[in-house]
């Protein structure tokens, strides 16, 4: 006991004292809660001073007060009047590894009164306490940086050299041990690498094919049970690893995959194209709305977005929100029949036309070849890298054989091998090309013909999904003679390969790369009669 500091002055024998006990947690903590709270106790009893009640946050972070709630009862108890006169810690850096926090909850003790003393850490009475106090501040500050920064690189380190990973294992997967060696200690130093679960995987496989064949959320977790809400299934399916790819600190990493990436891109795809609808344009009440252009259209005036409105004698007309409810937009009723039927006819003749989608998949296998030959440029290049990192392994592993291993060539050899996992990962891993630019022109027409089918028939749900698989949205405006659409389309999502970085068409490029026609209607006698504003 006589190794720790005597209380100051401000603390003679009598006083009255709180303790603040932290630890990060985890076997490797060298002084932990009950070991702090023992040495107290006994300096207590020592120097005669009251411990009357401890705080203690167990497991927590000294880089911030974010959790730590006896930490925040204790700030918050030293405002009352009934506060004993000091408070003791292990050590300042139990108190808090934060600069700031630390200098910031200081001031506010010792302001409402309390003595804050660390009983390990030597600090003198008289002015230059509190700079004495402020170089320890720093120094766990830059401590925790350092710890944080190594244990960063260590963990990275392990991903790149043995494949293990930290953190939970994701559904599907279990762990399979990796020995890395002997620690410091001379302990076994074993890892953990994520390998596909043999009772799990089958099924995860079974989610991701019914999720890229349309299946919902529910439908999924009746046949599978994998998660207990179904809302986890919106991480899951977003989840690289399922392909193969591990993200971890900036970076990818190759693991071994449950699904293909072909699979694992149609339920993005999917996602894409659902999302649209939930939460763009296309929301809840636009899908369930009786009109069939709800959610597709915008005024060309102001933006806002055109909803179905019905007004005398059951007459069905779209109207400009903005000019409905704010009055600030002059966009005129624009006749929902009218509208509805130029909108059809021109879906059906021109972008379901055989002719077009022949077009465009000629187009977009011209982008693909040009990417092919962008890829195999790249990849000539890899090769070259790939052999320059494989000749820098060589002679590190020559260099140590000779001269014994240092940590600079340790950490030489290291990143040549990250270099080399990473070019042959990059190089085994080439785009595929999409299915779609091989189709036939009989397949192509026996798409085409569904989906006109359906547009042609009576059954609204199945013109609206045909509509959302085409038109992105419709810009329209009306004056007394004519309405004039501005449709904005992309091909059907069974046509565009995810690579090919946009729809094309033989009409002018609209914007984000989508294909655009211009549809020019005249009005009717009767609108122009009964709608003028």
């Amino acid at each position: 006991m006589s190794s720790y500091i005597p209380p100051p002055g401000s603390l003679p024998p009598g006083a009255t004292v709180w303790a603040y006990l932290r630890d990060s947690g985890g076997p490797t903590q060298g002084e932990s809660i009950e070991r702090q709270r023992t040495e107290i106790r006994e300096y207590c009893t020592r120097n005669g001073l009251q411990l009357v009640h401890v705080f203690q946050d167990e497991a927590r972070s000294g880089g911030s007060t974010s959790g730590r709630e006896e930490f925040d009862q204790l700030i918050d108890a030293s405002a009352k009047p009934d506060h004993p006169a000091g408070l003791l810690v292990w050590d300042f850096a139990r108190f808090s590894r934060s600069l700031d926090d630390s200098g910031y909850y200081k001031a506010v003790l010792r302001k409402n009164g309390l003595v804050v003393h660390s009983i390990t850490d030597a600090v003198p009475d008289g002015p230059y306490s509190r700079m004495v106090e402020l170089v320890i501040d720093i120094a766990n500050e830059e401590k925790r940086r350092q710890v944080s920064r190594d244990t960063a690189s260590g963990l990275r380190r392990i991903v790149e050299q043995y494949g293990a990973m930290p953190g939970p294992v994701p559904i599907g997967y279990m762990k399979q041990p990796v020995d890395a060696g002997l620690r410091r200690d001379g302990s076994k130093h074993i890892l953990n690498r994520w390998v596909p679960d043999p009772e799990k995987a089958p099924l995860v496989l079974q989610a991701f094919e019914m999720r890229a064949a349309g299946a919902t959320f529910a439908q999924i977790q009746k046949a599978t049970h994998l998660f207990v809400a179904k809302n986890s299934y919106t991480t899951f399916f977003n989840n690289t690893v399922y392909k193969g790819e591990i993200y971890f600190s900036g970076k990818f990493y190759p693991c071994a995959p449950i699904v293909s990436v072909e699979i694992w891109e149609a339920v993005q795809r999917l996602g894409e194209l659902r999302g649209r609808y939930r939460y763009g344009p296309q929301g809840r009440r636009a899908i369930m709305s009786s009109y069939l252009l709800s959610g597709f259209l915008f005024c060309q005036e102001c933006g806002a977005p055109l909803y179905g409105y019905e007004l005398m004698k059951q007459r069905k007309y779209y109207i400009c929100s903005r000019a409905k409810r704010r009055k600030d937009c002059s966009a005129r009723h624009i006749p929902a029949d009218q509208l509805e039927q130029g909108v059809v006819v021109r879906v059906l003749e021109d972008i379901l036309s055989l002719e077009n989608m022949l077009r465009v998949q000629a187009a977009l296998q011209d982008e693909w070849n040009k990417s092919q030959r962008e890829q195999t440029s790249a990849q000539l290049e890899d090769q070259k890298k790939l052999a320059h990192a494989e000749k820098q392994i060589r002679n590190f592993l020559a260099a140590i054989g000779d001269s014994g291993s240092t940590r600079s060539l340790k950490d030489a050899l290291h990143a040549a091998e990250a270099e080399r996992d990473r070019l042959e990962y990059k190089l085994g891993h080439a785009s595929v090309k999409p299915a779609g630019l091989d189709l036939s022109r009989i397949s192509l027409e026996q798409i085409a013909t569904s989906l006109r089918d359906k547009l042609s028939g009576d059954d609204l749900d199945e013109k609206k999904s045909v509509l959302r698989q085409v038109i992105a949205r419709i810009l329209v405006f009306r004056d007394d003679t004519q309405i004039r659409a501005l449709i904005e389309y992309h091909l059907p999502e069974t046509n565009i390969p995810p690579q090919s970085g946009g729809d094309i068409s033989n009409n002018d490029s609209g914007p984000e790369g989508r294909s655009s026609l211009l549809l020019i209607i005249p009005i009717k006698r009767k609108y122009i009669l009964k709608t003028k504003q």
